[in-house]
């Protein structure tokens, strides 16, 4: 099986050139387990039962195996000109003139993908996926989410770039190994002489031997190192005059022309040293707590006030 991995999604070529795609936990991986049920059938056919209770058993286990081998095949089917939505009860069809894309709908705890029809209906996938793979995720965001990668492959099926199915292997294309048959013994054998007779030819001749090489033309003698002996003097060495580096050109910045002449909409800032705004903050603080006790003063002057005022218009009435 050449299962791929294409971002959240897994697809495969089916033989006759359809790809299927899927998520992990839409289906079963295996369809082995279908051989369960369908041995624990059997086994009722062998049970001491009756005749009738032995296949009413054995019918209902033969329904589970095929609802087990239908949980295997959950998913979409894409070819050029239609997609099917697959899921354990039925199967839909629709053409790719009715399909509009794919959208994604996130709820707390999972995320689903649905299909958006021309006559604006949506219509859900098989199975379920996790809110975060419907976002970008990766470095920078470069692999795409859930949704958007059902509609890069949307575009390859309708484009029909879709992938060739892979062609299984005869056994009758298959290369012969060494020792299956008589003729790859030959072959190998003829392959083998072939090889020793090419390693004679190139074979050096021994000594005393008629050499090969022309009497006209005869091999350089090897070149031996010759050692210097400590009497002959050693060579003279060769004064070469080393000329100075030519000085290298110095890039310097350019400096960009002044605009004269220009308003300015922004104020200047300026700049106040650290413990003279301390100094200043201090001073404010204390000018508010002063007005604070200003204004406590005035309120508690002008109550007396009108105490006294009070006092005398009684005095006065009495």
């Amino acid at each position: 099986m050449n299962i791929e991995h294409i971002g959240s999604f897994r697809t495969r070529v089916a033989d006759d050139g359809s790809l299927e795609v899927w998520a992990r936990g839409w289906r079963l991986e295996s369809q082995l387990y279908a051989l369960i049920p369908m041995g624990i059938a059997l086994m009722f056919l062998l049970a001491p039962m009756s005749l009738p209770m032995r296949v009413v058993g054995a019918g209902i286990l033969v329904g589970a195996t095929l609802f087990v081998f239908r949980m295997t095949k959950p998913g979409l089917v894409l070819t050029p000109e239609a997609i099917s939505i697959v899921s354990v009860i039925r199967t839909q069809r629709f053409p790719w003139e009715q399909v509009n894309g794919f959208i994604g709908e996130r709820r707390h705890d999972e995320a689903r993908v649905l299909m958006v029809l021309e006559d604006q209906r949506q219509i859900p996938l098989p199975g379920t996926l996790d809110p975060e793979e419907l976002d970008p995720y990766g470095d920078e965001g470069q692999m795409l989410s859930a949704a958007d990668q059902l509609n890069h492959l949307r575009g390859v099926a309708i484009s029909g770039d879709l992938p060739a199915p892979v062609p299984v292997a005869q056994a009758s294309a298959a290369p012969a190994r060494v020792g299956d048959s008589g003729e790859s013994r030959k072959d190998r054998r003829r392959e083998q002489k072939e090889l020793r007779a090419a390693l004679k030819a190139v074979r050096l001749p021994k000594a005393g031997a008629p050499s090969s090489v022309p009497v006209d033309e005869e091999p350089d003698p090897p070149r031996r190192r010759r050692r210097r002996s400590r009497t002959e003097p050693a060579p003279e060495l060769l004064e070469v005059a080393i000329a100075e580096p030519e000085p290298v050109a110095v890039r310097t910045r350019r400096e960009k022309p002044a605009t004269e002449g220009l308003p300015s909409y922004f104020p200047t800032p300026t700049y106040i040293p650290q413990a003279e705004y301390a100094q200043m903050l201090r001073d404010q603080k204390a000018a508010e707590k002063a007005a604070a006790e200003a204004s406590a003063e005035l309120a508690r002057l002008a109550g007396l006030e009108e105490l006294a005022k009070k006092e005398e218009f009684s005095d006065w009435t009495s």
